[in-house]
């Protein structure tokens, strides 16, 4: 009786070790933190968006912590070599709508390059933002995109699939010529999305659906503004390259 106490004991230590283990492996990817509202995951490096690209979790919550951009280390190693920076959620051709929370913290991060080629979807500081999801508070600049045969790219968000895009700004190049769904902040802004509070300065290059804020939205849109310099083919504004007539703006 003794024995198979001991035993149940043991296996009881060992789940609380391994828990206790998994726990800390996930929060030393990042600057501190343990996810939650009250204590979000901090982000203070390029390791750190670097582990948060690739393996979330895509569910919990996130801080950043300072100003991010090419002097700081891992910058070569995450942004330019290779295809350069992909987007929060997208690991090979994996993808993973981000659904929790990013508080730019007023922060900016400078200096992200896409260098995309045929067949790839939705590019930006966050590929999709799911249904809760929600980027706030942040600043991309100085970004730079090429692709050819990309749908759906902001440098902010590339999909937002019923999120909110709040008190967000961009200012950068994007040259997509083959491109549809282009945006100065956001490619596509689902039904369910929102995009407020936020705007968009540069250069915007695609072919159809090609705005200054949003490439293509069917969701609602409001205080934002765009002086973006917007060229495509088809479906081409200074502020939304095309709304959908259910929209609201």
């Amino acid at each position: 009786m003794v024995k198979r106490f001991l035993h149940i004991l043991d296996g009881f230590i060992f789940l609380v070790l391994f828990a206790v283990v998994m726990s800390t492996s996930v929060s030393a990817q990042f600057s501190g933190g343990s996810g939650t509202q009250a204590d979000p995951y901090l982000i203070s490096s390029w390791a750190d968006i670097n582990d948060l690209v690739n393996l979330g979790p895509f569910s919990a919550h996130y801080r950043l912590e300072n100003d991010l951009g090419p002097t700081d280390p891992g910058y070569n190693q995450y942004v330019v070599e290779g295809q350069g920076y992909t987007a929060i959620g997208m690991s090979g051709q994996t993808f993973n709508p981000f659904v929790g929370v990013f508080d730019g913290n007023h922060h900016v991060i400078s200096g992200l390059q896409w260098k995309t080629t045929n067949n790839q979807i939705s590019r930006g500081f966050i590929g999709e933002l799911g249904s809760g999801g929600i980027v706030k508070n942040l600043g991309i600049v100085d970004y730079k995109m090429i692709a050819t045969g990309l749908l759906n790219f902001g440098p902010v968000v590339g999909f937002n699939n019923g999120g909110l895009v709040q008190n967000c700004y961009a200012i950068g190049e994007a040259y997509a010529p083959l491109q549809d769904k282009v945006g100065g902040l956001v490619g596509h802004n689902s039904s369910t999305g929102i995009v407020e509070t936020s705007f968009a300065a540069g250069v915007v290059n695609g072919q159809n659906y090609v705005g200054g804020l949003i490439g293509y939205n069917e969701g609602i849109i409001r205080s934002t503004y765009s002086h973006t310099k917007v060229y495509g083919a088809n479906f081409v504004g200074g502020l939304v390259g095309y709304t959908d007539d259910t929209s609201h703006a």
